[in-house]
């Protein structure tokens, strides 16, 4: 029984750290625009601006393969997520639609291997994940990847900016900011 309430429990603060991610992403693509139009307004151009600027994932769907690094529990899983979920075996309908979106996050959790997030995504299909009560550590693990997470885009310059409240102190920052940029050749003067 204890261990029940400890995966319920694991499994409402991933969901918890899944919106949070999902909240501070969405911030930090808002202030993403703004603060690049201000760098090149200064008179800069990026490289590879959005993998070296604003760190984040690829939503692209690129294959069904299996990640070897998956333990065989929740590669059984998986197939069954994917049989279910796959756009090819779907009617038309907005039901399509909304299992496409689950299926496009079913691939990013195994390949990121997210043993958390294929058991949140599921709890939405309405499968019986009750053989994954056992598996505690592996729920902890996919917390603390997104607490990780968190912490990284929080700590983002980008974050920093936008949180300073006067013009002059992100102007000072700014300056810092390009200096570092430039010894890493991550932005170059027009």
């Amino acid at each position: 029984m204890k261990k029940n309430i400890n995966f319920k429990r694991l499994v409402r603060k991933y969901e918890y750290l899944t919106e949070e991610l999902n909240d501070i992403e969405e911030i930090l693509s808002s202030i993403d625009g703004t603060f690049k139009t201000t760098i090149i307004d200064n008179g800069y151009t990026f490289k590879n601006y959005n993998e070296e600027v604003v760190s984040g994932e690829t939503s692209d769907r690129e294959s069904d393969e299996i990640n070897n690094t998956l333990p065989p529990k929740f590669k059984k899983l998986f197939r069954k997520m994917v049989v279910k979920c796959h756009p090819d075996k779907l009617g038309d309908g907005d039901d399509k639609t909304d299992m496409t979106n689950i299926y496009d996050k079913v691939i990013i959790a195994q390949k990121n291997s997210d043993l958390g997030g294929l058991v949140m995504l599921a709890i939405k299909l309405d499968m019986d994940v009750s053989e994954f009560e056992d598996e505690i550590d592996e729920l902890e693990k996919s917390c603390n990847n997104l607490d990780t997470q968190i912490t990284q885009h929080t700590n983002s310059s980008i974050w920093y900016w936008d949180s300073l409240e006067t013009d002059e102190e992100k102007e000072a920052f700014l300056e810092k900011y390009i200096k570092v940029a430039l010894s890493k050749n991550v932005i170059f003067k027009k």
